[in-house]
């Protein structure tokens, strides 16, 4: 007995046919498909075009001969938006009817996991993409790593927050990592401290001159992150500067002289 018989799985069916089409003739059902695309996406793919990166999309096709795409709608319009390219790879499976198709279009779908953020981070980093490289090779002179925090020290879990500040302003952003990581240790890194330091350091406040203070009073990660969930209730967001006035009410807590919210700069 074959093991799909044995345990109840799936037959495969038509394993479809590997061929280089036509990018003129691919068309899309909108009873199953994206009826909205992201713009913004289309013309990232487009600028950067490379054929290892768009792989193969998928298309079914029909009776009458039209091809249909299932997997790929945004690589496809990308590839007419770029110019110059008239024929796309794809596995063609022959339609069993726009049910067929949308069965498809859902399994694919359901079936395929986002690649988590730091994996991509990572990838960037080792095809020399900046700021992804740049960034690691200061973590790594510095004792940072890029892995779930999970409480351990010099660890960072958010990449994209750290690419982020680091094209507003570098050196804000390291500062931001050395002062939380002062001020936290073994706690554990975290976003949205690291947004709000980065914010005040970016426009002149600098927070390592009260790292001491802070510390001795026994406040760490615990403390700021009940602020932050605070200024997340009032203001409604948890922009930069939000994080910042978050982090800049525990430093003037019991300070005499407190510090004035910046009025400009930074990212909202």
């Amino acid at each position: 007995m074959k093991k799909n018989e044995r345990y109840g799985w799936a037959v495969p069916g038509d394993d479809g046919i590997q061929q280089s089409v036509l990018l003129d003739a691919l068309e899309f059902d909108l009873s199953y498909q994206r009826d909205q695309t992201s713009e913004v996406n289309v013309l990232a793919i487009a600028r950067a075009f490379r054929w290892d990166a768009f792989g193969v999309i998928v298309v079914m096709r029909r009776s009458d001969g039209r091809l249909f795409v299932v997997d790929g709608q945004h690589r496809v319009m990308a590839a007419r938006r770029h110019g110059g390219i008239t024929r796309v790879p794809a596995i063609v499976f022959e339609s069993q009817g726009r049910d067929h198709e949308a069965a498809a279009f859902v399994a694919l779908n359901t079936a395929r996991k986002s690649v988590p953020a730091l994996v991509k981070f990572k990838a960037r980093a080792l095809a020399g993409l900046q700021p992804e490289s740049d960034i690691v090779d200061w973590a790594r002179d510095n004792g940072y790593k890029f892995a779930r925090s999970s409480g351990t020290p010099k660890a960072i879990d958010f990449p994209s927050v750290l690419c982020k500040s680091w094209l507003t302003d570098r050196e804000a952003a390291k500062r931001a990592l050395t002062v939380q990581d002062d001020l936290v240790g073994t706690d554990g890194l975290c976003g949205a401290i690291h947004k709000g330091i980065a914010w005040l350091e970016h426009n002149g406040i600098q927070c390592a001159d009260h790292v001491q203070r802070l510390r001795h009073k026994g406040i760490g990660r615990a403390v700021l992150m009940k602020e932050m969930r605070k200024m997340f209730v009032e203001s409604d967001t948890t922009s930069e500067r939000t994080c910042g006035i978050a982090v800049l009410r525990v430093i003037n807590h019991g300070l005499r002289n407190r510090i004035k919210t910046p009025k400009a700069g930074g990212s909202e």
